[in-house]
């Protein structure tokens, strides 16, 4: 067991667990391993050792289709690193039959960022890959586990790492921006900084402009009086 903890520690994340109880993508809420309600058969589950070639090889290829105008060297050999490296520091779960959990009907690769903005938390999702088998597509389970395990609520922005056929299938009706410098962790804390100054620009330029409303309605409220005071004043100094 604690040889396949380490190799799930190597492959998916230190933060990903064996364990029964409630799984923790680290920024995100607890998350139980449950059935879906509308198709009972599925489970959610964190990706273990056992799916590591499946998930590669379909990250690898799907990637490749999106991107035929690029060299197999590209695609493939200087590609591999980086999906790698994303499995290692981002959060992996699998859609799988109940009953035979390595049986893998799609998987989503991602990780949401927390961040300050005005002394509150705000946080944003960067999904890397999501990927179900063509026969499972109209089922809703790239969005299920998007809303179970990393809490995305419909509308909000997500930022996407790779073009792939599901992420082409979630845009409709979704907030999403395509961002390959976040292929990275470096790529993906730049992006999260600026993105954090821009939300702090944003609601202090509300604050301000409240404030400033504020002082111009108490500045109108005072001038008819300041008027009145000065016709009174010179009428009294004309008789």
């Amino acid at each position: 067991m604690d040889d396949l903890k380490s190799d799930l520690r190597h492959k998916f994340g230190v933060n990903v667990l064996l364990s029964e109880d409630a799984k923790n993508t680290e920024t995100s809420r607890p998350y139980i391993p449950e059935e879906v309600e509308d198709a009972p058969n599925i489970l959610i589950r964190p990706a273990d050792a056992n799916d590591a070639a499946f998930i590669l090889e379909t990250w690898l290829d799907g990637h490749a289709k999106q991107n035929r105008n690029q060299s197999a060297i590209s695609l493939f050999k200087m590609h591999r690193p980086i999906v790698e490296e994303l499995l290692e520091t981002s959060f992996t779960y699998v859609a799988c039959n109940q009953s035979i959990t390595d049986q893998i009907y799609g998987y989503v690769c991602a990780k949401r960022h927390d961040f300050d903005v005005l002394n509150k938390k705000r946080s944003l999702l960067i999904v890397h890959w999501a990927h179900v088998k063509s026969v499972f597509r109209t089922m809703g389970m790239a969005s299920t586990i998007l809303e179970r395990v990393f809490g995305y609520r419909r509308g909000e922005k997500v930022l996407h790492t790779h073009q792939s056929r599901i992420i082409k299938d979630l845009k409709r009706g979704h907030n999403l921006e395509y961002a390959p410098k976040c292929q990275t962790a470096d790529g993906s804390d730049v992006f999260v900084t600026h993105f954090a100054a821009e939300r702090i620009k944003h609601y202090g330029g509300q604050h301000g402009n409240k404030r400033n409303s504020s002082k111009a309605r108490r500045k109108r409220s005072k001038t008819p009086d300041t008027i009145e005071t000065r016709v009174e004043g010179s009428t009294g100094t004309t008789g």
